[in-house]
C-alpha cells in the first residue's frame, strides 16, 4: 500500500452523528498524517471547510442527498474526479447511497463498511442494506458484538472488527485535585443508564465525601423525560451545588482535562469514543463491562471494571477513587499508556495498512453468546 498513490475517501451520513463521524474523521486524519491522499465526506452536511483541510480532512457536499438525486450526481462526479482506491463507510443509510451511486461508474473503487451502532444491527435484515453490503469488499463491527451479531444478520457473512480509535488530547491538570471531577458525557438515554450515576452521586454526597460531577450530554425528544427526572433528582436531594448538566458539549477536551475521574455506565456499547478519549486524556476510570470496554479497561489495572446495573459496585468504585488521589494517578496514567499504544492514530492506520494488501477473512464470528474478551461477559 504505496501511501501517497493510495487515495482512501471515508464516507459517512452527517458530521454531527456522533461515534461515527468521529471515527471517520479520525481515519481520515491518521491516514493523512501517515501520507495517505485521505478525505472524510459528509453526505448531508454542507461544507465545514475546504476539501482535504489538513487539520481535519473533512468536506461536507450539500444537505439531504440520501434522497436526493441531485447529489447522487454530484457525490458521482466527486467520485469519477478524485478516483479514490478505497471508500470506507459508515452507516447503513451511506452505504445503500453510495452503492447506488457506484454501480454507475466504470470502475469500481473497492468498498469497506464498517457498522457502529450496537443497538441496531437488526436493521441489517432490511433488503437494501444487504444488498448494499453484498457489494463490499470487507465488512466490519465496530466491536466484537456487534461484529458477532451483524455477521448474523447478514446470513454468516464473514465480519471483522474494526477498532475505534483517536489523535492524542491533552492530559488532565486535575488528577490530584483536593475536590475530584468526576465526568461523565453521553446521549441522554436509559440505555446509558445515566440515573445510577446520578444516585450513586447522591449516596456519596450524603456520605460527606467531596467532589463535582459534570454529566455532558442531551436528550432526544423521545427520552425528554429522563433529562427531566434527572434534573428532579438533583434537585430533590440538593445536589444542585455538586451536579452539572450542561447539556451537549461540541467539544468535550476541555471537560476531560479538567477532571479526574470518568465513568461510564451504559448497558449497553461498542467499544465507546467517549471511554477513549477518558483514557487519552488520562482519567482514572469506572466502567461497566460491555461491548469491548475491556480491551481498554483492564480491572485494577487501567481502571476499575463493573458489571452493568450494579449501583453498588459503582457506588464503591468511585468511592475508592474519590479516597485514593494515588490510585487515581497511576490508573490514570496506565489507561493514557495503553490508549496511545492501542487506540492512537497509528493504531488506526496499521488496521487500514494491514487489511488493504491482505484478503478478506473467510470465517464467520460465532453467536454473540460466545462470543468472550478477557473478562466474561
Amino acid at each position: 500500500m504505496s501511501g501517497a498513490q493510495t487515495r482512501v475517501l471515508q464516507l459517512i451520513g452527517d458530521f454531527e452523528q456522533g461515534g461515527d463521524g468521529r471515527v471517520a474523521r479520525n481515519l481520515a486524519l491518521a491516514l493523512r498524517q501517515d501520507g495517505m491522499d485521505a478525505n472524510c465526506i459528509a453526505l448531508r452536511s454542507k461544507a465545514l471547510g475546504e476539501r482535504g483541510h489538513p487539520a481535519d480532512a473533512a468536506m461536507g457536499i450539500g444537505a439531504g442527498l440520501l434522497t436526493n438525486l441531485r447529489g447522487g450526481w454530484r457525490l458521482r462526479r466527486l467520485l469519477l474526479e478524485d478516483r479514490p482506491d478505497l471508500i470506507h463507510v459508515h452507516g447503513p443509510s451511506s452505504l445503500v447511497f453510495l452503492q447506488a451511486v457506484v454501480r454507475t461508474l466504470p470502475k469500481r473503487p473497492r468498498v469497506w463498511f464498517t457498522w457502529h451502532d450496537s443497538g441496531s444491527v437488526h436493521g441489517a435484515r432490511r433488503r437494501s442494506v444487504r444488498w448494499a453490503v453484498a457489494g463490499c469488499e470487507r465488512v466490519f463491527g465496530s466491536s466484537t458484538e456487534v461484529a458477532s451479531r451483524l455477521s448474523v444478520a447478514l446470513g454468516g457473512r464473514s465480519v471483522e472488527v474494526f477498532r475505534n480509535g483517536i489523535p492524542p488530547l491533552p492530559i488532565t491538570t486535575a488528577a490530584a485535585d483536593e475536590v475530584p471531577t468526576i465526568a461523565w458525557a453521553a446521549r441522554i438515554d436509559p440505555v446509558k443508564n445515566p440515573m445510577a450515576l446520578v444516585r450513586a452521586a447522591g449516596r456519596l454526597h450524603r456520605e460527606g465525601l467531596r467532589f463535582r460531577l459534570v454529566m455532558g450530554g442531551a436528550a432526544g425528544a423521545r427520552t425528554a423525560w429522563l433529562a427531566d427526572e434527572i434534573r428532579e433528582y438533583v434537585q430533590a436531594h440538593g445536589l444542585a451545588d455538586v451536579v452539572s448538566l450542561p447539556g451537549w458539549m461540541s467539544q468535550v477536551e476541555s471537560l476531560w482535562t479538567g477532571a479526574a475521574i470518568g465513568v461510564q455506565t451504559s448497558g449497553s456499547e461498542g467499544l465507546s469514543m467517549t471511554l477513549l478519549e477518558q483514557a487519552m486524556s488520562g482519567l482514572a476510570i469506572v466502567a461497566t463491562d460491555v461491548g469491548d470496554t475491556s480491551t481498554v479497561i483492564e480491572h485494577e489495572r487501567t481502571g476499575l471494571l463493573i458489571a452493568r446495573d450494579d449501583e453498588s459496585a459503582l457506588t464503591d468504585a468511585i468511592r475508592r477513587l474519590l479516597c485514593d488521589a494515588p490510585l487515581r494517578l497511576r490508573l490514570g496514567a496506565a489507561a493514557r499508556e495503553l490508549a496511545i499504544r492501542e487506540f492512537g492514530l497509528a493504531a488506526l492506520t496499521r488496521q487500514v495498512r494491514d487489511r488493504f494488501e491482505a484478503p478478506p477473512s473467510t470465517g464467520t464470528l460465532p453467536p454473540t453468546g460466545q462470543v468472550r474478551g478477557p473478562t466474561d461477559r
